[in-house]
């Protein structure tokens, strides 16, 4: 296996990130919340960082949408679902199912072409 010192940086600044996050969560006095939920923090962390400001804003943006949208989503659900009776777990089933179906779909698609 021939060194790599790009990936040893990049491997490197990600665990100093997510270690920076972490030790940030642990501390009690600025945000007491934040240690109950800091290790979302660190995970988010290491689904973010890419080894370039740009591809890890990208990510960034897109996961922030990405959450946004889930919890429009969830809200809309949450407000539609109690007049559904019998038929919500099938409602919440079919809404799980296309759930994974379309972000799947569309992650592993060929991008479309210029012509």
């Amino acid at each position: 296996m021939r060194k790599n010192p790009k990936l040893v940086s990049l491997a490197v600044k990600s665990g100093l990130a997510a270690t920076l996050s972490a030790v940030v969560c642990a501390l009690e006095d600025p945000i007491p919340d934040l240690t109950e939920i800091g290790i979302w923090a660190v995970v988010t962390v290491d689904l973010v960082f890419e080894s370039t400001v740009g591809s890890s804003l990208g990510k960034g943006i897109n996961r922030t949408a990405g959450t946004l949208l889930a919890a429009l989503l969830a809200l809309g659900v949450n407000h539609v679902t109690p007049h559904l009776g019998s038929l919500k777990p099938l409602f919440l089933a079919i809404l799980v199912f296309w759930g994974s179906v379309i972000p799947t779909y569309y992650r592993y698609r060929p991008p479309f072409k210029d012509t």
